[in-house]
């Protein structure tokens, strides 16, 4: 993360942190936080269990927390972005793949060395300078209940491969995705019901994307109305490893390192979305989802490892604004410690694209 970056995060974080108390309820007649109200209850609850189990990182009342709380459609726990009716997202998803169902250049890629000799630390945030896309709130401060993370993730990751392919800095629109993208590859997911990044980045192939100032984002869904694409994707890949199972660290590292972004599904539970920073999530896996299901998508944009406890991380973006984490970025553990398998089963699911020159 690049200095301008960090100072960016720092004040967020102590912004957030300055007026944690008062704000994480709901008030009452005598202007005081209720103890029953749903964000107050959840933080007690958490900040219990993070005293007993002694978890280095922090957790506040954030967007992302008040929009989970509020049921935010984007935010099932059937289907990455939301459900699509009885079955889910994921499985919608892997019959298009596995039947071949006009999968649209989406390759599945195996083709990432396990031995990639990649560096032990990468941020595209630093490789981009001050031209990575910048973080959004999807849930417009919790006024919005858009199930639109997998329209955020599929632009930001647009952004950052256009950022180091172009050099120059775009903020893509996933407002025109939740508004066009619906239907994509005859499947009936791409709304605020929630969706995919593989049905969005074949609309972005086929159409191209808009700048956001061009369509900028509204939190609900309205009829499409294309604007002059200013990028338009090539292909994109499904990453797997070579037994067809979720990627592995090595693969996803050499993705980043070479495209920027990966798309990801995580499970997005209680804590992962309360968190503010000041360490590691999932380290020695605390507050990391074992249910192996996924309902959010992210981008993958770094890795390192955290010199106070040897845990290596991903650095994750995520699309709930800047009171999110260090100024809306994660450091979610690689692996957690209680499991073996990834932290809230991130990477379940990972796809990256390329786009035009």
């Amino acid at each position: 993360m690049n200095t301008k970056t960090k100072r960016l995060a720092a004040r967020a974080l102590a912004s957030l942190l300055a007026v944690a108390q008062p704000a994480a309820g709901a008030q009452n007649k005598e202007g005081k936080a209720s103890a029953n109200d749903p964000l107050t209850k959840t933080l007690q609850q958490l900040q219990e269990q993070a005293a007993s189990e002694g978890w280095r990182f922090s957790i506040g009342p954030t967007s992302a927390l008040q929009a989970l709380l509020s049921g935010q459609p984007g935010l099932s726990e059937d289907a990455p972005g939301g459900a699509t009716g009885p079955s889910s997202l994921t499985n919608v998803i892997s019959r298009q793949l596995d039947n071949n169902v006009a999968a649209s250049q989406a390759q599945v890629d195996r083709s990432v060395p396990e031995d990639s000799q990649l560096p032990a630390s990468y941020s595209t945030l630093d490789a981009v300078g001050g031209l990575a896309p910048d973080v959004a709130d999807q849930s417009l401060g919790h006024t919005s209940h858009c199930g639109s993370c997998w329209a955020f993730a599929t632009a930001g990751a647009i952004g950052f491969y256009y950022a180091l392919l172009n050099r120059k800095k775009a903020d893509f629109s996933p407002q025109e995705l939740v508004d066009c993208a619906y239907g994509a590859e005859g499947l009936a997911v791409n709304s605020c019901k929630g969706g995919s990044t593989m049905p969005a980045f074949d609309y972005a192939r086929d159409h191209g994307i808009a700048l956001w100032n061009n369509d900028p984002y509204i939190g609900r869904q309205k009829s499409c109305g294309r604007h002059p694409a200013a990028a338009r994707v090539q292909t994109y890949t499904k990453l797997e490893s070579p037994n067809g199972k979720s990627p592995s660290v090595a693969q996803i590292k050499g993705a980043i390192y070479i495209y920027g972004a990966v798309t990801a599904t995580v499970m997005d539970n209680h804590a992962f979305a309360a968190y503010t920073g000041g360490g590691v999530f999932g380290e020695s896996g605390h507050g990391c989802d074992t249910s192996g299901k996924v309902n959010h998508w992210v981008d993958l944009v770094g890795w390192g490892t955290d010199a106070a406890t040897n845990t290596p991380y991903w650095i994750l973006r995520n699309s709930y604004g800047t009171n999110f984490g260090y100024g809306g970025y994660m450091k979610i553990a690689q692996t957690n410690a209680k499991t073996g398998g990834p932290c809230g089963a991130l990477g379940k699911t990972v796809v990256f694209a390329t786009i035009k020159q």
